[in-house]
């Protein structure tokens, strides 16, 4: 991140609590638009996924009300980029297609338990997710779906799941520039070509979302504390900002006050009160 002046961009966090209950009850979400491990492909000497009609198999769940998963217990958060990255305008040549900006990759989730009884002395838990990490092998706990993507034909195998999430507590530090089997590049509000990529929490579940499962929360008293969630946004790489592309933040619907002079971008939002 660049030291300065920042320009800080509010987005809209959201929060869905599932408790003992709702999963006792069955709850359930949907699954990703698309599951490209279905892809054909070649893993440790093994031919996988051989079969016919491949690409119905890769949108098997992505009907309506398709595929399902069960929802696990915790908190699950999403948030949504803000309006100014999630249009590609068109240039000055009609026949060139507009192109999306990039978004954030680093995201800065931080868990603010808080307690009436101690109100000056909040319990705080932070990670960093790497929206554009990409694995050979699931990141996420065990039950909780991870989305995917594809990859060169040539690479095997053809697809990685992408995002990372990391508990700040044990150290964290920008990796740099990594292999583009490693990297998801560049990462824009539509991922692999999806426009409902980062609308759609089942499709960006890891990327602009994470799941808290409350686990290290012992002895914690909904009927005297809260929890609250900040999550803040940034690009890894300077050369992707959007104030790089245009100074003044116009072209996003963004206005800097004058005189003003940013040099970076930060993505900012809260929910709070949640019992």
């Amino acid at each position: 991140m660049t030291n300065g002046t920042m320009l800080v961009v509010p987005i809209d966090v959201q929060a869905l609590c599932i408790g003992a209950k709702d999963t006792a009850a069955g709850a359930k979400t949907l699954l990703p638009t698309a599951d490209f491990s279905a892809l054909p492909h070649r893993q440790n000497g093994t031919n996988c996924q051989t079969g016919p009609y491949t690409s119905v198999a890769v949108l098997a769940a992505g009907g309506p009300l398709e595929g399902e998963q069960a929802f696990l217990p915790g908190i699950h958060l999403h948030w949504a980029l803000p309006d100014g990255l999630t249009h590609a305008p068109q240039g000055s040549d009609p026949t060139t297609p507009g192109a999306f900006p990039a978004v954030p990759n680093r995201w800065l989730v931080t868990r603010i338990v808080l307690d009436t009884g101690n109100p000056a002395h909040p319990a705080l838990k932070s990670w960093v997710v790497e929206s554009d990490r990409l694995s050979t092998a699931q990141t996420t706990p065990a039950g909780l779906y991870q989305p995917t993507v594809p990859l060169d034909p040539s690479e095997s195998p053809g697809f990685r799941y992408i995002g990372k999430a990391t508990d700040a507590s044990v150290g964290w530090a920008e990796p740099g520039k990594l292999a583009v089997t490693d990297q998801f590049a560049p990462l824009t509000a539509v991922g692999y070509g999806e426009e409902s990529f980062a609308s759609f929490y089942p499709n960006c579940s890891t990327v602009f979302g994470h799941y808290d499962d409350l686990a290290d929360l012992i002895g914690y008293n909904p009927a005297t504390s809260t929890v609250a969630y900040h999550v803040a946004g940034w690009y890894g790489n300077p050369a992707d900002e959007p104030l790089a592309a245009d100074p003044t933040g116009a072209r996003f619907g963004w206005r800097i006050p004058q005189g003003a002079a940013p040099a970076a971008t930060v993505l900012s939002g809260i929910i709070d009160d949640i019992a």
